[in-house]
């Protein structure tokens, strides 16, 4: 039978790196952990909220999960004895357990999420927080089903989780980073949950969409057809987005008008008159460093492995930028290089003829440094 919640085309399940039972384990403890503090204020009449949210959700995530996963966990006489105390006390645990998603905070958090794709962040960072996402609307999308079950339902909580839904649904591609996770979720559920509880097998249609999404894009990845963008076209965007869009400082220069043309070299003994060297210039973001290349105004004998020298200095006293010395230094679509100790760095002419615009960073690739004219 088909399974579409496991995808083994995908490389983190291809590779097996997923493990469900971690999963399902994790759920498990939680689980004797909520049962174990709040089991006695759980099976009262004034019950806490926030633990009875928990509980609903985490046998919402039981329930939907293979029973060969939960048999092989300790904590299967916990989940048993949840299963007794949710009974017990089923109408009051579910009108509680209603009063907490919060969809408008949900909403916010994800916005902010969104947002931070304009920033450079940490993979786990970014993984984290998609994860995090993803598991509050899960919990929130399980505790509604599970009060349904039970015929206890409200309204406004639906419609508020249910905008959150919507807007993961078109939003789904920005969830990549967690796509490792969803796999794992996958792996956890029931193949026939669709047949054994529909409602629990509408509350992963999220991943269901998040698994399709991770296929396409590891599929485009893969595709012989789809090549990388080149460096000096990505380059090229970023630069006419900052200057056209934002209004901000040169960030490049074009280095077909630059750097020599393609041409007969001009022997030094033949050469009549002595035309003066071209000087390249940038400065820092912080402005703290400037930074300088001659450039010969024709082709030399050495033609395009002419070497070309870039000298990083402080502005404050001309003097070697010493303590940049070890950083990466990005030039163009040339390979990275490391600034020596004297703060230079060489490139060859045919590095740099490649390039559509000789952007320049230091340390690290994201930090323009401003091309200054001439």
């Amino acid at each position: 039978m088909n399974n579409r919640y496991v995808r083994k085309t995908l490389a983190a399940t291809r590779n097996g790196v997923v493990d469900p039972s971690v999963e399902v384990h994790l759920w498990l403890d939680e689980l004797q952990d909520v049962v174990r503090d709040y089991g006695e204020d759980l099976r009262s009449q004034q019950l806490p909220t926030e633990p009875a949210y928990d509980l609903l959700a985490l046998l919402g995530k039981l329930r939907r999960a293979r029973r060969d996963l939960i048999d092989d966990g300790d904590g299967r006489s916990e989940f048993e004895e949840a299963i007794l105390l949710f009974e017990g006390n089923s109408q009051l645990l579910c009108q509680a357990a209603l009063s907490v998603p919060n969809g408008e905070a949900w909403l916010h958090a994800a916005t902010e999420y969104a947002a931070s794709f304009d920033q450079v962040l940490d993979v786990g960072e970014e993984t984290r927080w998609a994860v995090d996402l993803l598991e509050d609307l899960d919990d929130a999308e399980l505790v509604i089903a599970v009060a349904a079950r039970q015929g206890i339902t409200d309204p406004e909580v639906e419609n508020d989780v249910g905008r959150c839904t919507e807007w993961l649904g078109g939003h789904i591609d920005l969830f990549l980073p967690a796509s490792v996770y969803a796999q794992a979720v996958g792996q956890t559920l029931r193949p026939d949950l669709e047949q054994w509880d529909y409602e629990l097998a509408a509350t992963v249609l999220k991943f269901v969409d998040l698994l399709d999404e991770a296929e396409q894009a590891e599929y485009e990845m893969q595709h012989p057809i789809v090549k990388p963008l080149l460096p000096s076209f990505v380059s090229c965007l970023y630069e006419q987005y900052r200057v056209e869009c934002e209004g901000a400082p040169l960030t490049a220069f074009r280095a077909s008008e630059v750097l020599p043309e393609e041409a007969e070299p001009v022997l030094a003994a033949d050469a009549d008159v002595e035309l003066p060297q071209r000087c390249l210039r940038w400065r820092s973001p912080d402005g703290r460093y400037l930074a300088e290349m001659y450039v010969p105004p024709k082709p030399t004998d050495r033609g395009d492995e002419e070497p070309l020298v870039l000298v990083v200095y402080r502005q404050t006293d001309d003097a070697p930028a010493e303590e940049l010395a070890g950083q990466r230094v990005w030039l163009g679509s040339a390979t990275p290089k490391t600034l020596q100790k004297e703060g230079r760095v060489t490139f060859l002419l045919a590095e740099l003829r490649v390039s559509d615009r000789l952007c320049l960073s230091v340390g690290s690739r994201d930090r323009l440094w401003e091309a200054l004219e001439e």
